[in-house]
């Protein structure tokens, strides 16, 4: 039971010390590209695409990136079962929906001018 709980203490610890690490190396990018205006574009692009590319294997190492890693395979795998619909199926369905909306505009489009008679009316009343 010692051993286990040494065992996790010890991957705590490392967990702590990625996302240290992490969180270190961005503010130095964010200090370094805040700070330093004198150097050339290019070169502040390369250094925060290689700390980027750092903090991605920092965080692909951690019980936190793995398990994002996990997700996203199996969404991936998820995705080839899907049955996507036919080119005539999207068209037949995408004309449903534009005459359908165009109904209800028109429908709506009646009853307001119908409302607006009607309160015109009212308003015109002197009482």
């Amino acid at each position: 039971m010692k051993v286990n709980n040494e065992v996790s203490n010890k991957s705590f610890f490392y967990e702590v010390l990625k996302w240290f690490c992490i969180f270190l190396s961005m503010v130095v990018v964010f200090f370094f590209v805040y700070f330093c205006f004198g150097f050339n574009l290019f070169l502040k692009c390369v250094c925060v695409t290689l700390f980027c590319i750092f903090f991605g294997i920092i965080f692909l190492n951690t019980k936190l990136g793995k398990l994002s890693v996990s997700f996203l395979r199996t969404a991936f795998f998820e995705m080839y079962k899907i049955v996507w619909p036919d080119k005539q199926e999207v068209l037949k369905t995408t004309f449903v929906i534009i005459f359908s909306t165009i109904v209800v505009s028109l429908i709506l489009f009646v009853l307001d001018a119908i409302l607006v008679r009607c309160v015109s009316f009212i308003i015109s009343f002197k009482f």
